[in-house]
């Protein structure tokens, strides 16, 4: 091992990083106080080899270690693979292949799109798990784009799932974004074989999505999925979001989005709705201070879910404190994050040291 990283190191460049976190919070649910302190490594280790001026080729490996306490007898400690991926990339094409993210869609709170991961924009740390899989992507000289995608060895919901694809059996899929005046539009589709329990079935989703910049930014987010299968009641879900954001002069960023929901048993007919609305407001203090807060509110709850963060930010260090307020239920569309509350109200402080 120690010649092949020397040789590694006289071809190109290897470079170690690592983040060290500590997260501790504070939640009362109902009567009861629940107290969560949990610590966070995050090391990664990178090798960059130009092959010519515009063409490279790039490892990276990261693992995620964590421990948390709850103080009453209860907690539990992990070490895993968090990515492992190989790219090779010239000025139009880039190859990923590995354990590794991708997203896409321009929503930025409520995400129809949210296929592939769980990245929550209330986390600092902006932590999801990845997946094994091969993209490729392309881009023209006027921008537009095309993604081509396998998957396979995904034993793990992701995104919005409440199924996993069947074991052994690959998942596919692909994009095309093409440039529009004022902004960009893409369609997006994805076919796997997801298992429920003792059967399994054919799932294909659709997705469409465009931005355009007027004034304002507004965009949309819409996905169909369709359940190839009699045995489910639900055979057709789809989700649509709409968004915009504007900046005001002085520096606040706001961002309004609507999520609509349905889940049916057939392409047009009527079923179990919900929607639910999100505020995003970020203020930058000063050159090392950010506010933000995140409002959502459920139709059908009739109830809001709030949440406030100040965040400092060093060279080195990141120091968040947020205050969050959430009905004992919580939303199910936002218990998606380990290292976001989704319940309850209290208080969640986060120290990051990055090296």
């Amino acid at each position: 091992m120690l010649t092949l990283v020397c040789s590694l190191a006289t071809a190109g460049d290897i470079e170690f990083r690592g983040q060290l976190s500590l997260l501790g919070r504070e939640t009362r649910l109902s009567d009861t106080y629940q107290t969560e302190v949990t610590g966070l490594y995050f090391p990664e280790l990178t090798y960059t080899h130009n092959l010519s001026e515009e063409v490279f080729l790039d490892l990276e490996g990261s693992c995620l270690a964590s421990s948390m306490s709850d103080f009453s007898g209860g907690g539990q400690s992990t070490l895993k693979l968090y990515r492992l991926k190989a790219r090779y990339a010239d000025s139009q094409t880039e190859i990923r292949l590995g354990l590794q993210t991708f997203n896409f869609g321009p929503a930025k709170i409520l995400r129809s799109l949210m296929w592939f991961d769980r990245i929550d924009p209330r986390d600092p740390l902006k932590l999801t798990d990845g997946i094994y899989g091969l993209r490729i992507k392309h881009t023209w000289a006027d921008n537009s784009e095309i993604w081509l995608w396998g998957l396979y060895g995904n034993t793990q919901t992701k995104g919005y799932e409440l199924f996993p694809t069947a074991p052994r059996r690959p998942e596919f899929g692909g994009r095309l974004q093409l440039p529009v005046p004022r902004g960009e539009v893409g369609a997006s589709a994805n076919f796997r074989r997801a298992e429920a329990g003792p059967f399994e079935y054919e799932e294909d989703r659709y997705g469409l999505d465009g931005r355009w910049d007027v004034e304002v930014g507004i965009w949309f987010e819409a996905s169909l999925q369709q359940n190839r299968t009699v045995l489910l009641p639900d055979r057709w879900n789809n989700m649509t979001t709409i968004g915009m954001d504007y900046t005001l002069g002085f520096g606040l960023l706001i961002t309004a989005e609507h999520l609509r929901s349905l889940a049916s048993g057939s392409l047009l007919g009527a079923g179990q709705q919900s929607q639910l609305s999100a505020l995003s407001l970020s203020y930058p203090l000063s050159a090392l201070d950010n506010v933000a807060a995140f409002v959502y509110y459920s139709w059908e709850n009739r109830s809001p879910y709030q949440f406030y963060q100040w965040q400092r930010t060093y060279d080195d260090f990141l120091f968040s404190l947020s205050l969050f307020h959430y009905p004992a239920t919580g939303a199910p569309i936002l218990a998606q994050n380990t290292y976001v509350p989704s319940s309850g109200y209290g208080v969640q402080l986060m120290a990051v040291y990055n090296h």
